[in-house]
């Protein structure tokens, strides 16, 4: 289930799956980040972006 999606300035859509990280669509093709790449927590529950970076 998908629990919280976001597009970005540069067209690309975030979204999270419950304990599945963080997945970005980008140039049609979806990448998944979780604890393997680095994540503190594959549980994301929330994602916003500020002047500098994309947050969760």
């Amino acid at each position: 289930m998908v629990y919280y999606i976001f597009d970005d300035d540069k067209g690309n859509i975030l979204f999270s799956a419950w304990g599945q990280g963080l997945f970005i669509l980008k140039n049609d093709k979806v990448i998944n980040f979780t604890t393997t790449e680095g994540l503190a927590s594959n549980q994301i529950r929330s994602i916003f972006a500020d002047s500098k970076k994309i947050s969760g």
